[in-house]
Formats: structure tokens, C-alpha cells, sequence
């Protein structure tokens, strides 16, 4: 089980990153899903590993709470580096 970080690389935010915040249990999977029908190539940030399902959903959803200020559309956020290094 994973919360996954991904963004897309080609893109010109001025230092903003276009960052994904979601779980799978395929994460590999999952960024080739994603990359098809996106012009921009998609890449892994980060993740954090869980120990079950119900663990990356309280996860992932606080992370949603924590960047709401930055949200664009579903699950993506602006974001620059230094707010993906959280406490």
C-alpha cells in the first residue's frame, strides 16, 4: 500500500511543481495510467509506504486537508519542493 507523490515534468510553473497526491497498490501501474493522454511526461516524486488500505486513505486524505490552499483539480496541487518536505 502506497501514497504516492507524482508530477509532471515538463511543465512551466515558474518553481511550481504540478504535483498528484493519491494511493495505489500499484504505483507503476498507476503512472502509466496516468501518463496516457497526458502530453507532459509523468514521474515518481515520492512515496510513503502503509501498512494497509485504510492506513493510505487516513494518509492520503490528510495530505489533501494539509495542501487544500493549493488545489487545482481533484488531486493535484501547485506545490514547490520545499512543501513536499513536511514535518
Amino acid at each position: 500500500m502506497t501514497v504516492y507523490f507524482i508530477t509532471e515534468l515538463d511543465n512551466s510553473l515558474a518553481g511550481r511543481l504540478y504535483v498528484k497526491v493519491g494511493r495505489s497498490q500499484a504505483v507503476d501501474r498507476r503512472i502509466a495510467n496516468l501518463q496516457t493522454g497526458n502530453r507532459r511526461r509523468v514521474a515518481l516524486m515520492g512515496e510513503i509506504r502503509t501498512g494497509s488500505i485504510s492506513e493510505d486513505r487516513v494518509v492520503e486524505r490528510r495530505l489533501h486537508l494539509i495542501f487544500d490552499h493549493k488545489a487545482d483539480s481533484g488531486e493535484w496541487f501547485f506545490l514547490s519542493a520545499d512543501e513536499l518536505f513536511l514535518p
